[in-house]
């Protein structure tokens, strides 16, 4: 065997063992889906229309047990699912999106999801727990008591 061949197969014995070892971090994402949803605010003499894109994700984070951390089988440690709702906002006559709202809560929550319309925008319920959205402020609100329920991770406005 020549020293080429030698380095080759280091070379690949190391990316198989840095790809092996970051996968074991990663979140897999198991579904996705997307909604999309036409609403109208009344404006008084005419009604103003609004597109609510939601894509949603469900994750399921990967984390071994720290005590196995020098082990080759290492046991997995119950984490909880995750759904990420990645909410685009448009409201006007162009194809581009103005605002993205991403969302997460525990998966077993998701069951109960509910969009509505609301006076200036739109209201998520979540088992019980409510998500509004102002169309016309470009903003959100939830209640205090719901803050630790509903993770925003970005709220972007693309102006």
């Amino acid at each position: 065997m020549n020293i080429t061949a030698l380095k080759m197969m280091a070379f690949a014995f190391t990316l198989n063992l840095v790809s092996i070892a970051s996968a074991q971090d990663q979140s897999i994402e198991l579904t996705k889906e997307t909604i999309e949803k036409t609403y109208e605010i009344d404006k008084g003499d005419k009604k103003m229309p609004y597109v609510v894109k939601i894509k949603n994700k469900e994750m399921s984070p990967v984390k071994l047990d720290e005590n196995d951390i020098d082990k080759v089988n290492q046991d997995r440690v119950e984490t909880p699912e995750m759904v990420t709702k990645v909410i685009s906002i448009n409201d006007d006559n162009n194809d581009a999106f103005d605002n993205v709202i991403e969302l997460s809560y525990i998966k077993e929550a998701d069951k109960d999801f509910n969009i509505f319309p609301a006076k200036d925008g739109f209201l998520i319920r979540v088992k019980g727990r409510e998500f509004n959205y102002s169309v016309e402020d470009k903003d959100y609100m939830i209640e205090k008591e719901d803050e630790d329920f509903f993770k925003v991770e970005k709220a972007v406005s693309s102006f």
